[in-house]
């Protein structure tokens, strides 16, 4: 319907009908992914396909998650990003936005299950042994009945648990947080020194 025809339709009424209102609104769910850059969210339809939506057919935590992301998409259309030419939402860029989508149920992990928040919190921990005629260093997150080695940071004060399918508040792994995995490796003996000083420099201090 065009526009002229649609206030024709509506001239004895004296309104025109909301066409935002009118379209169907989607079972939006928002996946959760990583990359080499980081943690991203995507909006997603119920079977997993990305969707553009508008926030306002959405009310409450749905209408601000997604007013929020149409703001960052926006934002994005007017400057070029050459370290994020897809315009993905980073967790790390964005964090304000996970508090929400853990609240809201709908932040899935890469099984299309749903996310929730783990009450604890814990601390990255780099735990080193005499592994043959090396060492084996191994980096876990350590907390009340926690002791995880399968995690990825989302940013620097929050972690993906795969396993439980849970996201876990963290002290600061700093800003070079996407560096800790590397830390989990073997070494020989004759690079400790070497080792810890990579170490201190980029997380030393919150160990």
């Amino acid at each position: 319907m065009s526009l002229f025809e649609q206030f024709r339709k509506n001239k004895q009424t004296g309104y025109i009908t909301d066409t935002v209102r009118q379209k169907k609104v989607v079972d939006i769910s928002f996946p959760l992914s990583f990359d080499e850059k980081g943690a991203f969210i995507e909006v997603a339809d119920k079977s997993g396909k990305p969707v553009t939506t508008d926030y306002r057919q959405y009310s409450g935590t749905l209408r601000s998650i997604l007013k929020s992301v149409e703001q960052i998409q926006q934002k994005a259309a007017f400057a070029i990003d050459w370290e994020n030419p897809e315009n993905r939402i980073y967790l790390h860029v964005h964090p304000y936005l996970l508090d929400s989508l853990l609240y809201s149920g709908k932040l899935l992990n890469k099984k299309g299950n749903p996310l929730t928040a783990d009450k604890s919190i814990a601390q990255l921990t780099v735990e080193i042994k005499p592994d043959g005629d090396g060492l084996w260093a191994t980096t876990y997150l350590k907390g009340d009945g926690i002791h995880e080695t399968d995690f990825y940071f989302i940013n620097e004060n929050h972690a993906l648990l795969e396993d439980k399918e849970t996201i876990i508040e963290t002290h600061s792994a700093g800003p070079q947080f996407g560096s800790v995995y590397a830390f989990g490796s073997k070494f020989g003996k004759a690079d400790i020194q070497k080792y810890l000083s990579l170490l201190f420099s980029y997380i030393g201090n919150r160990l």
